[in-house]
């Protein structure tokens, strides 16, 4: 059915849990309405934060994730600056985001901690971390395993 309009401005206090029930369940649909917010009201500069790409980035990658948020988080929770992050679209939120090899889309993860953290992208363990997830590719169970021995060396 047709979605209920919220009084202007109350959008970021709506739950997560009341927009997955307007949405009958559909947590895409409710979360892309969460994304969008997130778009409309990030402010960051448009510069990828792993890769330092400028321009074509994608606005708001969620570190905590949509999904795994509990119903009563506020749109303005979930879209807190805390929780956004400008990243390009490949490979690093490509990668971030790949849900067919849980391994990799972790060590991205580690990646964007760090810089969240402060530590400098001159870092060269860093620097070697993101150079190894940028430079392979992982399609399979075995070469995850390749991954996780990469990941463990300095």
């Amino acid at each position: 059915g047709r979605m209920k309009r919220r009084a202007r401005g109350t959008f970021p206090k709506t739950t997560l849990g009341e927009l997955r029930a307007q949405y009958d369940g559909d947590r895409n649909k409710a979360h892309d309405r969460v994304r969008t917010h997130a778009r409309k009201t990030f402010k960051e500069p448009n510069v990828c934060l792993v890769c330092q790409h400028e321009g074509d980035t994608h606005v708001a990658h969620h570190p905590h994730d949509l999904g795994d948020l509990p119903d009563h988080t506020t749109v303005a929770e979930a879209n807190h600056p805390d929780n956004l992050v400008r990243l390009c679209p490949f490979p690093c939120h490509a990668y971030t985001d790949d849900r067919d090899n849980p391994l990799r889309r972790a060590a991205w993860h580690e990646v964007i901690d760090a810089l969240r953290r402060g530590v400098s992208r001159d870092d060269p363990a860093l620097q070697a971390k993101i150079f190894r997830l940028k430079a392979n590719r992982f399609p399979d169970k075995i070469q995850s395993q390749r991954l996780r021995e990469l990941l463990a060396s300095p």
